[in-house]
């Protein structure tokens, strides 16, 4: 067998094609022919293919949220269920079931938003809340802002050299999620001390906690609580049912502070290619 079509009739066929640095399964089949076991057959036989003559490149199958025959047959075959590869299709959202091994060295976690969440925390005197949105979406504050999640993200777990401010501003700003409203900035009077971005693409079921940090000098205030509430209910006005995010598993303190507020261990991973980065970070310290 190779990529291409698996023939049974002039009535089914199963289709591999690239998809990126993916395999690409989906099969159609005429009502007629339905309930035979068709598609577990064909299913079956190309993952064998695939895992055989390509084991470095993962298997993807995209299935409707209605169609659970389909859903049932992707389990059947070994694949499993995917949340961050869910994506749009031709009529609607599709879901992801692929191959791929999970990520041993972050923990993914997961907030339904319909759980009652903690009151903000009271802030320390001086220091206010306030998104991107309200403040003004200006260049000077851009640059204000990278050079905190810089300062932020050389406290992550095998963070790495951080990215330059143009790169910066193409994976934050210029990002498809990239919501003003959804970058909440604490401030102490005029200072800059803390920060965390939550990440929105419309008509998606969640929102992704891209970032939260704190200047090493208020720290330990329960400042990045108060502002993953804050991001937490700005999502909640998004309308979307989870709230999603990763930590390096090295950096207890803020998934400790996760589990308090809810969030669920869970099994997702965005980026295949490229695990949390920095902008993609965590704060260190509640």
């Amino acid at each position: 067998m190779h990529p291409g079509h698996l023939q049974r009739s002039r009535r089914t066929f199963l289709l591999w094609h690239r998809f990126g640095s993916w395999w690409k399964r989906f099969y159609r089949f005429v009502p007629d022919v339905w309930g035979r076991g068709y598609a577990t057959e064909a299913a079956t036989a190309a993952i064998a293919w695939g895992t055989e003559n390509q084991p470095s490149t993962p298997i993807l199958a995209r299935v409707r949220p209605d169609n659970v025959a389909s859903q049932n047959v992707a389990l059947k075959v070994g694949l499993l269920r995917d949340h961050g590869m869910d994506d749009e299709g031709e009529d609607g959202q599709d879901l992801a079931y692929t191959n791929r091994p999970r990520t041993t060295g972050w923990v993914q976690l997961e907030l339904p938003t319909d759980i009652p969440l903690p009151a903000l925390p009271v802030l320390p005197s001086g220091v206010s809340l306030a998104s991107i949105a309200e403040l003004g979406d200006t260049e000077q504050l851009r640059r204000l802002v990278y050079e905190l999640n810089k300062e932020c993200a050389a406290d992550i777990p095998g963070r790495g050299e951080f990215f330059s401010y143009d790169e910066y501003i193409q994976r934050r700003f210029a990002a498809d999620g990239y919501q003003p409203e959804g970058a909440i900035l604490a401030l102490d009077g005029d200072a800059l001390i803390g920060l965390c971005v939550i990440s929105y693409v419309p008509g998606r079921e969640w929102a992704f906690i891209e970032m939260t940090g704190v200047r090493r000098s208020h720290r330990r205030r329960g400042l990045a609580t108060a502002l993953k509430t804050a991001a937490i209910r700005q999502a909640r006005g998004w309308g979307v049912s989870t709230v999603r995010t990763v930590h390096h598993r090295g950096n207890t303190p803020i998934i400790t502070a996760n589990r308090v507020l809810g969030f669920l261990d869970t099994n997702f991973m965005l980026n295949l290619d490229a695990h949390p980065s920095g902008v993609t970070g965590a704060s260190t310290d509640p």
